[in-house]
């Protein structure tokens, strides 16, 4: 698949970069590895200061107080 378009690696000063994902399937441990080590890739390469994900079909609350989108960063 080839890139659409182009952004650099240097942001200007005052610049807010944001990414928006979609997390398809990130409720199997194997495919969320994948995805978030994607998302911390294009954080830490593009300098992203706010991540807007959208997941569908996954109830938060089965998992209890810790399972939240934060604990797949850590995991």
């Amino acid at each position: 698949m080839s890139e659409l378009g182009s952004m650099p690696t240097d942001k200007e000063e005052g610049r807010c970069r944001m990414l928006y994902g979609q997390l398809n399937n990130a409720s199997a441990k194997d495919v969320r590895e994948v995805n978030m080590n994607a998302v911390k890739l294009l954080n830490k390469k593009y300098s992203i200061d706010i991540g807007l994900f959208a997941k569908l079909r996954h109830n938060w609350g089965a998992g209890g107080v810790q399972h939240n989108l934060g604990s797949w960063f850590d995991s």
